[in-house]
């Protein structure tokens, strides 16, 4: 049996520094050079001889340094030879023994009975006998070793042999038994641990979970370091629900490119009877300058893969995996961007429609760089092919050729937009065309603000900017345009610029529209600091939108929804966020969503959310990871649905962290895949520092994307 652990960095690591594991303690005293000093109360020197030297020796060879009350000393072969105590201090290890010899040539030294400190693995523990091999390796018989102090020894490994090796940054320990609070947790007749952070050929730590869908879980990765630049790990995994998995990922990376490969297979479910498996690679590259390149690919068996089997390459809230390839060409100097690309998609929700495939797509872009007042003439193009699973193709060339304009004054400024653009549509079924759509739009847009600045004192002063843009794209029928990548996004700040309500080009609205919107910041510290944005803004629409996708309706002429945001940062650790949507027809609140954060280190925060969106959902969201103490921490996750008055998610765990080790537990309840079913999980770690860590915790569970 082999096993490796990788390196672990605890968030109580910073306790064990008191210890005195991670430095030298006579680093001081050191010069770079060959010479042997030595200092003693009683010197006998003997010429050719044995020299003897006693009473508070202390002796410096190079950058080790030895402190004894009896040494002896042959000039012939340079050999020490200690009798009794002994303090002995290298760059990587420090020795107190009951006796000792030196080589001094060979920079080899025998220990007996030692107490030793390896400052690189920031662990200490006893050795029959300790041998060191220059300043980099040491090979222990009869040990005891731990990074724990002598008064909390929650663990320690008990081997015949260890070998530390500090230049490979990797121990090995045979016929090992680890205990933990003194009970025996683990045996294995060799056994590799690290002693830095270098990487290294082993078995990394198990990863130990449970839950209603897979049952007991148990992964123990294989990590196997094929060189600096790759490597692969292998994971076998045991779901006493689902049967035996495998599980292979691959790693590479060059000067010009890298990536990641990943694949699971399931040969039978003991559920399902069926064979499942995933497929996940990330593939990208380019030259320094102008030529990149990325290759995405996820498949997996079935819709239910990964709500069902827990996998972490796939959220089992997403509804499309990725399959695209593309080369791009940029150059920034010229204003030009090209590239031409595949994309595909697997949809993982039955009741969605396949997405359309882009077999090819080609986009070109090209308009040159900013400058103050001047006019920039742009050019942009595209060409797709569009295939549907019944291998119907449909050809779509668009292509818009405009002028852009702005200019920035201190106290204003000025800008206009105006293109033309032209869009085809050619569908063809066994290679002839079967149908034709021609379509021609102009479209122009002006604006201009005012910058207001109010100076206050200590540092601190208010900006204010109105703004108003202008509208205008005439009506033209496209109920007859397929759709192949149209939707309507949520109405929001940004939405009220755009020069198209929908996303994509199948559909162009129709606008006759003003838009006025202010802004106002506070800042301090003379603009080092930000500490209240705040946003408000609406459309006036001359007439009635009546460009619409099908089953929805147009927007009216009058007032658009009011937006509005406010982001309040009180200080480095609190932070608020309010964003609002008000319909003035009906006056109320058609969407809103108010967030509030405190953070006082990376792992030590609340958060605190409520989001509503009319006749869709009504929900609260609080996240809170705290110390209750030095050691101990609590953190938990609640997602609630006011709307159907049920918990959509609800995550708690409890974590305590010492110098030495530390230790987490977790429960989990959350809505699994589109049914409504729920699914609870179970998650512990183990983890001891400078050794590894066993099991899965809380980290990965409170990874959101949050305020």
């Amino acid at each position: 049996m082999l096993l490796s652990l990788t390196p672990v960095i605890s968030t109580a690591q910073a306790l064990c520094e008191e210890l005195g594991f991670k430095q030298r303690s006579y680093a001081e005293q050191l010069l770079d050079d060959a010479a042997l000093h030595a200092d003693a109360g009683e010197v006998d020197l003997q010429a050719y001889g044995e020299s003897r030297l006693q009473g508070g020796v202390r002796m410096r060879f190079g950058r080790d340094i030895l402190f004894a009350d009896d040494v002896r000393y042959r000039h012939a072969d340079r050999q020490l030879r200690v009798i009794g105590r002994t303090l002995f201090e290298t760059e990587t290890i420090q020795v107190q023994a009951e006796a000792a010899d030196i080589d001094l040539d060979s920079e080899e030294a025998d220990f007996e009975q030692a107490r030793y400190v390896a400052f690189a693995a920031g662990a200490r523990g006893h050795a029959e006998q300790l041998h060191v091999s220059g300043s980099q390796k040491a090979r222990l018989r009869g040990v005891r070793y731990t990074t724990c102090s002598p008064e909390q020894e929650a663990w320690v490994l008990e081997s015949d042999e260890i070998t530390l090796d500090s230049k490979r940054g990797l121990g090995s320990a045979r016929n090992a038994k680890l205990r933990f609070m003194g009970v025996p947790i683990f045996w294995a007749p060799l056994f590799y641990f690290p002693v830095g952070d270098q990487r290294q050929t082993g078995v990394l730590p198990p990863r130990i979970g449970d839950n209603a869908t897979t049952g007991l879980d148990i992964s123990i990765p294989l990590y196997i370091n094929l060189a600096p630049n790759y490597d692969l790990t292998l994971t076998p995994r045991h779901m006493s629900e689902r049967g035996e998995q495998i599980a292979a990922t691959g790693r590479y990376l060059f000067s010009h490119s890298e990536g990641d490969s990943t694949v699971e297979w399931l040969e039978e479910d003991e559920q399902t009877g069926e064979r499942r498996y995933l497929l996940d690679t990330t593939l990208e590259g380019g030259t320094a300058e102008h030529w990149s390149w990325q290759v995405a690919y996820t498949r997996v068996s079935d819709e239910s893969y990964a709500s069902e089997l827990d996998t972490t390459f796939t959220d089992a809230a997403q509804s499309q995996l990725p399959q695209y390839a593309r080369l791009s060409y940029r150059h920034l100097d010229a204003g030009l961007r090209a590239s031409l690309a595949a994309h595909e998609y697997q949809s993982l929700i039955r009741t969605l429609e396949e997405p359309y495939a882009r077999l090819p797509e080609f986009n070109l872009n090209w308009q040159p760089a900013y400058r103050n007042g001047r006019v920039r003439p742009f050019l942009s193009a595209q060409a797709v092919n569009f295939r549907d699973i019944d291998e119907t193709q449909t050809w779509r060339e668009d292509a818009r050729i405009g002028l852009d304009w702005r200019l920035d004054l201190p106290q204003a400024f000025f800008t206009a937009h105006t293109d033309y653009r032209w869009t085809g549509y050619q569908a063809r079924e066994d290679g002839t065309t079967v149908d034709t759509i021609d379509r021609h739009l102009g479209t122009v847009q002006t604006g201009f603000g005012l910058n207001f600045v109010r100076q206050g004192r200590f540092g601190r002063y208010q900006t204010l900017t109105p703004q108003v843009y202008y509208l205008y794209v005439p009506y033209t029928e496209q109920d007859a345009i397929p759709l192949f990548d149209t939707s309507q996004p949520d109405f929001s700040f940004d939405q009220l610029f755009a020069l198209n309500r929908f996303t994509g080009v199948d559909r162009i609205a129709d606008a006759n529209l003003i838009t006025t919107a202010v802004r106002t910041d506070w800042y301090r510290d003379f603009g080092r600091e930000r500490v209240v944005s705040a946003k408000l803004g609406v459309q006036w629409r001359a007439e009635s939108s009546q460009v619409t996708l099908p089953g929805e309706s147009a927007p009216a002429s009058g007032s658009s929804d009011w937006l509005g945001e406010i982001d309040y940062m009180l200080n480095d650790r609190l932070r608020a966020q309010l964003v609002g949507q008000w319909n003035a027809d009906e006056n109320r609140m058609d969407q809103s969503s108010v967030a509030a954060r405190y953070q006082y280190s990376e792992d030590q925060f609340i958060h605190i959310a409520y989001r509503f969106r009319r006749d869709n959902f009504e929900q609260t969201d609080a996240i809170v990871s705290m110390p209750i103490n030095s050691r101990w921490k609590v953190a938990g996750r609640w997602t609630y649905s006011l709307e159907d008055h049920r918990s959509l998610e609800a995550l708690g765990g409890l974590e305590y962290s010492s110098c030495c080790w530390g230790a987490q537990i977790a429960w989990r309840r959350y809505l699994a895949g589109d049914g409504g079913r729920f699914d609870s999980s179970i998650y512990l770690q183990l983890e001891l520092n400078g050794l590894g860590r066993i099991g899965e915790g809380l980290d990965r569970l409170l990874t959101r994307d949050i305020l």
